[in-house]
């Protein structure tokens, strides 16, 4: 019996889409819980992470030897959550750090006008949250 596998042309995910954009923009992925992506992934939501340049150096090292500086978690962006309200149409951001507020809403007007959507930014937090390693997890 033969049987072979066909590569099926689809589009790609909103999260793919969406990921695509805000890396043109100089952000990077992240997951929920601000852990950097490398890649856009197909879940239903993308964490955003923003390289301030005022941000200290840790005191982690990574293989180079050099100081790790941990970059900011914006927030996470959701495309389809009952529980947040979000959906296809009306999407949620959860900002987290009023320092971070402008950045966030000038990319959330950014997104909302490339993907014709409408975006309800959500302060979530009133202090900046940075990025998580998984080192922070090590017990």
């Amino acid at each position: 019996m033969k049987t072979s596998a066909e590569l099926v042309a689809g589009e790609e995910t909103l999260p793919i889409l969406v990921g695509k954009v805000i890396l043109a923009r100089g952000f990077s992925l992240a997951s929920d819980s601000g852990m950097a992506l490398y890649q856009p992934n197909c879940e239903n939501f993308l964490g955003i992470l923003y390289d301030d340049p005022g941000a200290k150096r840790t005191n982690r090292f990574c293989i180079s030897g050099r100081r790790l500086r941990r970059r900011a978690f914006l927030g996470t962006i959701w495309f389809n959550s009952g529980v947040r309200g979000a959906t296809k149409e009306s999407w949620v951001l959860e900002a987290y750090g009023r320092k971070y507020a402008a950045t966030v809403k000038n990319l959330a007007d950014g997104l909302a006008s490339t993907f014709r959507v409408r975006i309800t930014l959500r302060l979530v937090c009133e202090h900046p949250v940075m990025e998580t390693f998984m080192s922070d997890y090590d017990v």
